[in-house]
């Protein structure tokens, strides 16, 4: 089970910051492109660009953009794949 907590301590290695910049890139392009994307997009666009890494990996680095305010995640109620980020100064439902 996930656990951001745990999972944290991995962003601060070097793959871990490679995987954060990947993630972080790949999620300010989609936004920029569509102005929200969804987590199984970013992957997908973060994938292509730095190869295949951990799942648990990745969704710390998703929290942990929004964390440090990086980014903004949209409430949903579905599936983890399908949560939605923006950038944090655009407008929408807190």
């Amino acid at each position: 089970m996930y656990s951001y907590e745990h999972e944290r301590e991995a962003l601060f290695t070097e793959q871990g910051q490679l995987v954060l910049l990947a993630v972080r890139d790949a999620a300010k392009f989609l936004i920029g492109l569509a102005g929200a994307a969804r987590m199984q997009e970013i992957m997908d666009e973060a994938v292509r660009k730095l190869g295949a890494f951990d799942t648990w990996t990745f969704t710390a680095a998703l929290d942990r953009l929004v964390e440090i305010n990086d980014l903004r995640e949209l409430p949903t109620n579905g599936w983890g794949q399908y949560r939605v980020f923006v950038s944090p100064n655009q407008m929408g439902p807190a």
